[in-house]
C-alpha cells in the first residue's frame, strides 16, 4: 500500500510540476500572434548601440525544477514565439546557463523591435 501511494505521489508531482521551461516575462503581457510568418532573428550578447530600436520586453528561461524539455533548441522556439507576440524583430540574448548541473538550457534575454536597418 505504501508503494503505491509513493508511486503515485510521484506521478501527481511530476505531472504537477510541468516538462519544460519556467518562463518570467518582464514588463509585458505576451498577446495574440496574428496570422502570418514571423521573421525573428535570435542573436547572443550582440551590442546594438548602433541600430535604432526599442527593447518591448524582457524574457527570463528557467529550470521549473523537473523539466525534461529544455533544449537550446526549445528555449529559442519560446524566444521566437514571445517576440512575435510582441511585433519584436530581434531577440538578444544577454546571458545564458548551459546545461551542467541542471539538465535544462536557462537564458535570459531582451525581446526588440527594431526601428530601422537590420538587427545584427
Amino acid at each position: 500500500m505504501k508503494c503505491k501511494l509513493f508511486s503515485l505521489s510521484l506521478v501527481l508531482v511530476f505531472t504537477l510540476s510541468g516538462c519544460a521551461h519556467k518562463i518570467v516575462r518582464v514588463d509585458y503581457v505576451r498577446s495574440a500572434i496574428t496570422q502570418g510568418a514571423c521573421d525573428v532573428e535570435v542573436l547572443k550578447f550582440t551590442d546594438l548601440s548602433n541600430q535604432d530600436y526599442e527593447v518591448v520586453g524582457k524574457i527570463k528561461l528557467d529550470d521549473s525544477g523537473f523539466s525534461v524539455s529544455c533544449s537550446e533548441e526549445t528555449a529559442i522556439k519560446i524566444l521566437k514565439y514571445e517576440a512575435c507576440s510582441l511585433k519584436g524583430s530581434v531577440v538578444n540574448i544577454t546571458s545564458e546557463v548551459v546545461p551542467g548541473l541542471s539538465s535544462c538550457y536557462q537564458c535570459e534575454a531582451d525581446i526588440i523591435k527594431i526601428k530601422s536597418g537590420v538587427g545584427g
